[in-house]
């Protein structure tokens, strides 16, 4: 994966992505068969903000002129590890973190990374397209299911299911 872009809009909406994954894996609900009213609200709020600079970023109104600028290097910090991320024991919460995971990826592997500033309309319509996704996980994510059997603390994947 890169480890920097030229365009610091991109750097700007992986770090806030980077963020809000961390934080999700550190949530109450990562670690319980629930995932709780608090922690969505965060997620939402964690999505609305992401969309919003999203919005900013790609304001037509408002481009930025930046010769000098450009072509700079902004780097980006490693997403959580697949080993992070596989030991969320709901499922709801390693599907968000796994959607932020794949806008972090498209991100800083798009045509948008070698811009100064901005985001390509294509771009933007994934991210848009995984945010709204995610906002799908979240209102999925209001029912909660009953696992008494789940060993809890060691994760919930396919190796320490075999116990």
């Amino acid at each position: 994966m890169s480890t920097s872009v030229a365009n610091f809009d991109i750097a700007g909406a992986a770090d806030r992505i980077n963020t809000f994954a961390r934080e999700l894996i550190a949530s109450q609900s990562a670690r319980q068969a629930e995932f709780n009213a608090h922690d969505r609200g965060r997620a939402t709020a964690y999505l609305d903000r992401l969309e919003s600079f999203v919005g900013v970023i790609s304001n037509p109104s408002n481009p930025l002129d930046l010769p000098k600028t450009h072509p700079s290097a902004y780097p980006i910090s490693d997403f959580p590890a697949d080993e992070e991320i596989n030991v969320i024991e709901n499922a709801e919460v390693r599907d968000l973190v796994r959607r932020f995971k794949a806008a972090h990826v498209e991100l800083v592997n798009s045509q948008s990374k070698d811009r100064a500033t901005g985001i390509f309309e294509s771009d933007r319509g994934r991210l848009e397209a995984l945010i709204e996704n995610a906002r799908g996980i979240i209102a999925f994510g209001q029912t909660s299911v009953d696992l008494p059997e789940n060993p809890g603390d060691v994760g919930a994947h396919p190796e320490n299911l075999r116990r």
